[in-house]
């Protein structure tokens, strides 16, 4: 069933890419973690395309029979019929359904349907769940399963070259079998592909403004920099972290309310069943790289077949691997709410965190930064704030300190010196956190660092106070002022984008 997106925001290149390849009739695989916005995306581009580009949209979820797949059909033709974009001819449908004996035979039908009726492209929503229950049916039951089904649609997919067909789905271990693996069934039936990526924090703030107009709700600026900050630009988060938001809350009272979801609300129920997808030792896995073990070689020791799950893992988009050095490897979970989520829960044998320090140390901006630099692959030039032109090299370590002598947003160890940070993420970034990161080298040099650079990392631009203070204590330290700009272009050589 389709549906019109509440508010839709900064999906305009992936919107132009969709027209460009339905136009050209190519076959497109949408990959991106669930709650990333896939479905909202093609609720857009069905909305905005119309009768120009007659399509038809498939939930794969509701599906579970070959006639299940022709029945959502028919809707959709129905639909379009009523619009006048097509003409539709139900006595073609009723006879070629009534000649349908098995799953495979709606799959023909359904092809020969979409050409007699001018349909240019085809959307299938969670494309995975569709091959898996048509597998378990005759005839690929017994032949194959699922990847008998993804050899049919191959077929079909090599016989009716007009249509434009769309599959969309999470990246799973099960996708990677049928698309990615050189010897999977559809590997180069598509020819593009395109990967959602969270929304910027810019563009998150964007359509959290835009839903509380909309919903005539008021929040204070603090709470939906903070929600933009943690959702981490997912659009499924933001809607739930508003859902638990009511007026006249302050900050603290609206932290307290996230935390509480996360351990009995709404976030806990979604996690918790996002957490039941994966095998035991991929749970265990997960579990520990939130509580800070994040060398293989410590994961290795620790839990058994854990090289296994993490393999599975990074498969499945779900956890990336830093290289640092032929024998070193770290692993980070891409989900930063779920990775808060994992370190606050009770576990045997693994230590609890506070919602405090996972907040400090997996989730928003800062967290972001850091691991930025972290899983940096190569020496990036870029100019700062200050127009100076300077090296990051990638470091050897990255992390937040805490200690007797204070805190340090970020330390970046190199082999011979460290890179210290002061990471802000408020709409105004004043004089006052330079005077902080001038603290947090004092910090770092009497714990023995010889510091190099000192960096102090805003989002958003910085007040001309602020600039000119930086320039007159730089002609004595060595500081440097990055904002989005910078980090953008640091992010295009990292494993870990900026949204």
């Amino acid at each position: 069933m389709r549906y019109s997106p509440e508010i839709f925001v900064d999906r305009e290149k992936e919107l132009s890419s969709l027209r460009k390849w339905v136009n050209e009739g190519t076959n497109v695989l949408v990959v991106g973690l669930r709650g990333y916005g896939k479905t909202s995306l093609f609720m857009k581009f069905l909305e905005e395309v119309g009768c120009d580009f007659p399509g038809v949209y498939i939930n794969c979820l509701t599906i579970y029979t070959g006639r299940d797949l022709l029945n959502s059909l028919l809707e959709e033709l129905e639909t379009l019929s009523s619009r006048g974009c097509i003409d539709f001819d139900r006595m073609f449908f009723d006879a070629l359904l009534s000649r349908t004996r098995d799953s495979r035979d709606c799959l023909n039908a359904l092809y020969k349907l979409l050409e007699k009726h001018g349909i240019r492209f085809i959307i299938f929503d969670e494309i995975s769940t569709l091959l898996r229950r048509l597998g378990a049916q005759k005839p690929f039951r017994g032949a194959g399963g699922a990847k008998a089904v993804a050899e049919h649609f191959k077929a079909l997919l090599d016989r009716y070259r007009g249509i434009s067909t769309i599959f969309a789905d999470t990246s799973t271990n099960f996708h990677y079998e049928l698309f990615g693996k050189y010897s999977g069934p559809l590997f180069r039936q598509y020819q593009a592909m395109l990967e959602l990526e969270p929304l910027s924090f810019g563009d998150s703030i964007e359509l959290i403004r835009e839903i509380l107009r909309k919903r005539n709700v008021g929040l204070s600026d603090n709470i939906v920099l903070y929600i933009a900050d943690i959702s981490g630009g997912v659009p499924a988060y933001i809607e739930m972290l508003l859902a638990i938001a009511e007026e006249g809350m302050d900050i603290r009272e609206y932290e307290a309310e996230v935390e509480r979801s996360l351990i009995l609300g709404l976030l806990n129920r979604y996690f918790e069943a996002l957490l039941d997808k994966f095998s035991w030792t991929e749970q265990e896995v997960l579990y520990a790289i939130a509580k800070g073990m994040t060398r293989f070689s410590e994961l290795q020791r620790s839990i058994a077949g854990s090289a296994q799950a993490l393999n599975s893992l990074v498969r499945k988009g779900v956890v990336i691997n830093v290289k640092k050095g032929p024998r070193e490897s770290y692993y980070l979970i891409k989900d930063k709410l779920f990775t808060a989520w994992l370190a606050i829960r009770e576990k045997p044998g693994m230590r609890k965190i506070s919602f405090k320090k996972a907040r400090m140390l997996t989730i928003g901006f800062e967290s972001l930064v850091r691991e930025i630099f972290f899983t940096l692959k190569e020496s990036v030039r870029i100019r700062d704030e200050l127009g100076r032109e300077i090296t990051i090299e990638p470091p050897k370590k990255v992390y937040r300190y805490e200690g007797a002598l204070g805190e340090i947003d970020m330390v970046a160890e190199y082999r011979d010196y460290v890179v210290v940070g002061e990471i802000y993420f408020g709409l105004k970034c004043g004089r006052e956190k330079i005077n902080q990161l001038l603290r947090h080298i004092g910090i770092a040099e009497r714990l023995g660092y010889k510091v190099r650079q000192a960096i102090l990392i805003s989002y958003f631009d910085y007040p001309e106070e602020t600039i000119g203070y930086a320039r007159k204590i730089s002609e004595e330290t060595p500081i440097l002022l990055l904002t989005e700009k910078q980090l953008r272009e640091l992010s295009k050589y990292s494993l870990v984008r900026l949204p």
